[in-house]
């Protein structure tokens, strides 16, 4: 893509590309239909170009993955092939959440638990596991072959990340905080958890009153707080819902050659807009592009 081309301070490539590719999934196009399917197939074409044989995804010249990087992109490509059923980025799909389960995986077997950002990480982190379930959990619905025990360790992880109390860390040693606890409640929520058992997690984390400007602390989290809270549904949903439109709508840019973008903001700021856009619109989608669950 050019990452400074869309304003990135860093190389974010395959992020701009796989949060682009989800947006445009999650409105309705895919390799087959829509729109927008040539730019899907760009995209799916562009990442499967940058899985090694070993099924990691990376960036040029770089010799092992980043964890966020290669579960986001691993996603992306589980969605694509779900909703396409294209052989070839199947199989792709397949090769990156076999990299997942078997490298980014602390452990074996009953051992196994959370998912980390180096290959066979000793620490583990809360973000990288987030990425890692919804990839695993696509990856499943896709029709591809997930390791029971992927699933397994990570609920092992979010135990071990909770504090009935105050909610969950983002990793260990850490403070339980409310972005870790909007990530903890969504994982649950894609492991089967009911959303009672859930529910004082969630409004702790949003007890603020649940407006998403006062959502910490960036568009991703927004995102993940979407996604949750709409499975929570209620009043919850509602509250954040409402205030989440009329902040991205206080923020889209109206003229100019970045009409109908929102300026990048945050810690990920230095993604650029193109990461930075399709992240709001990823939250804007969440209630026509999933279900909820245990209605």
């Amino acid at each position: 893509m050019g990452f400074a081309k869309h304003g990135a301070e860093e190389d974010a490539d395959i992020e701009q590309t796989s949060f682009a590719l989800l947006a445009f999934l999650g409105a309705g196009h895919t390799e087959k239909r829509g729109d927008y399917k040539l730019n899907v197939q760009r995209a799916t074409g562009w990442l499967k170009d940058r899985i090694r044989e070993d099924g990691a995804i990376v960036r040029a010249g770089q010799k092992e993955p980043d964890g966020l990087v290669h579960t986001l992109a691993g996603l992306a490509l589980a969605e694509a092939a779900g909703m396409a059923n294209m052989p070839g980025t199947k199989k792709a799909a397949q090769k990156a959440v076999e990299y997942t389960a078997g490298r980014l995986q602390r452990f074996e077997g009953e051992q196994r638990g959370g998912f980390g950002r180096a290959p066979n990480a000793e620490q583990c982190d809360l973000l990288t596991t987030t990425l890692a379930v919804m990839h695993i959990k696509s990856a499943k619905v896709a029709g591809l072959h997930v390791a029971p025990g992927a699933f397994d360790g990570s609920i092992r992880f979010l135990d071990q990340m909770e504090n009935r109390e105050l909610g969950y860390s983002l990793a260990p040693g850490l403070p339980p905080s409310a972005r870790a606890t909007i990530m903890g409640c969504f994982c649950r929520q894609f492991l089967g958890w009911r959303k009672e058992d859930l529910q004082a997690h969630a409004a702790r984390a949003v007890r603020v009153g649940g407006r998403a400007a006062m959502v910490p602390s960036d568009d991703l989290c927004k995102w993940f707080a979407a996604l949750m809270l709409f499975q929570q549904g209620g009043d919850l949903w509602k509250s954040y819902n409402e205030s989440l439109l009329q902040e991205v709508a206080a923020r889209r840019v109206q003229e100019g050659e970045n009409a109908g973008s929102v300026d990048p903001r945050g810690p990920l700021a230095k993604g650029g807009r193109v990461l930075s856009t399709a992240l709001v619109t990823l939250a804007v989608e969440v209630y026509y592009r999933y279900v909820q669950l245990h209605e």
